[in-house]
């Protein structure tokens, strides 16, 4: 595999991707059907303040992101805090289609929830727990943040059967 190939698919500090919240549906003010965006960067090597919080805190017990294994309820509800805090913190970086409830508990379009540190915190501590589950293995998998995939060629995996 030619080393340029490696070089294009490395990761870039600072780049965020789209995950589009197909599961929540609104309706804008022209009543088209629309889902919310959070922008998340990668959640690893290449984020250098998650890294930098995880330093700090190798060795206590609540920043082990996607990798503790919880084992009772009262540790998954733990670590999932953990995880919601790290996400918030490193990964989520800009809210599209959230708002605040009106008074019958609909979107309310004026109302936007803001991208900023306490808005992305709340729309992520918001997020139902299978839904946010989803999120961290979206933002923890570095193949959803390559520009170029890292890729051989068939004849240079057949050379290493």
């Amino acid at each position: 595999m030619a080393l340029n190939n490696l070089r294009r698919g490395a990761l870039k500090p600072g780049k965020t991707i789209p995950v589009i919240m197909n599961m929540f549906t609104y309706r804008d003010a022209n009543g088209t059907v629309c889902h919310p965006i959070i922008h998340c960067e990668h959640l690893g090597s290449e984020n250098y303040g998650f890294i930098n919080d995880m330093m700090r805190g190798a060795g206590a017990d609540g920043v082990r992101v996607a990798a503790h294994t919880a084992r009772t309820p009262d540790q998954v509800v733990r670590v999932r805090g953990a995880n919601r805090e790290q996400v918030a913190k490193h990964s989520a970086r800009r809210l599209e289609g959230f708002f605040y409830d009106d008074a019958d508990g609909n979107p309310d379009l004026s109302k936007p929830v803001p991208s900023t540190s306490a808005g992305l915190a709340e729309v992520i501590n918001a997020l139902p727990d299978d839904v946010f589950d989803m999120l961290l293995s979206i933002v923890t998998d570095s193949e959803n943040y390559r520009d170029v995939p890292i890729a051989a060629s068939p004849d240079d995996i057949a050379k290493k059967s």
